[in-house]
């Protein structure tokens, strides 16, 4: 005879809830992910592979940040397949690690963060577009810190010109050229 437990049962982590299986026994969702993950891994092998002839300033930059993007792809990949096949783990589910709590995606407030971060991911395109990137960046960062997160004008003009000048040390170190835009203006 075994006497039943008092102590409660631990609450699961906020960070990593389990996205079920549905009735035919197979999670879309899991699918979907691991497409996109194995997407990105194939993309990244493929800059790695494809800047071997670039020049040494111009080839640092994407085999770096493609063999930095291939071997997360690689992780993330293999532990979704150690959540799937782990013995004596849940067979019906997954782990998502997606940064919402349970049932925050269905609330209108999170799909108007959507799009207003898309917002402002669009104006930085059509800034680059219109002025090129090297004006584009400051003018978008300032008012990405003014409008948005109410910064003073102080952080904002110097967190501009950083970023204006690590683009120019970029762009003279490892001879990168950046969009110049329909107007043409550069610094």
């Amino acid at each position: 005879m075994t006497i039943p437990s008092t102590r409660p049962e631990p609450e699961p982590r906020a960070t990593a809830h389990r996205v079920h299986v549905g009735p035919a026994g197979s999670d879309v969702g899991a699918i979907i992910a691991a497409v996109m993950v194995g997407l990105f891994l194939g993309a990244a092998v493929f800059v790695v592979w494809e800047a071997q002839d670039f020049m040494l300033g111009a080839r640092l930059f994407p085999q770096y940040v493609g063999t930095a993007t291939a071997l997360l792809a690689a992780v993330e990949l293999a532990l979704q397949a150690a959540a799937r096949i782990r013995p004596g783990g849940p067979k019906d589910a997954t782990p998502s690690y997606a940064d919402l709590s349970e049932g925050e995606e269905a609330a209108p407030g999170f799909y108007r963060r959507c799009l207003i971060v898309l917002g402002w991911i669009a104006a930085l395109y059509a800034l680059t577009a219109a002025v090129g990137f090297m004006l584009a960046v400051p003018v978008w960062v300032m008012a990405l810190l003014r409008i948005q997160y109410r910064t003073a004008w102080v952080p904002a003009v110097a967190i501009a010109a950083g970023l204006v000048g690590l683009i120019y040390m970029l762009q003279v170190f490892l001879y990168l050229r950046w969009p110049k835009g329909v107007l043409d203006l550069t610094l």
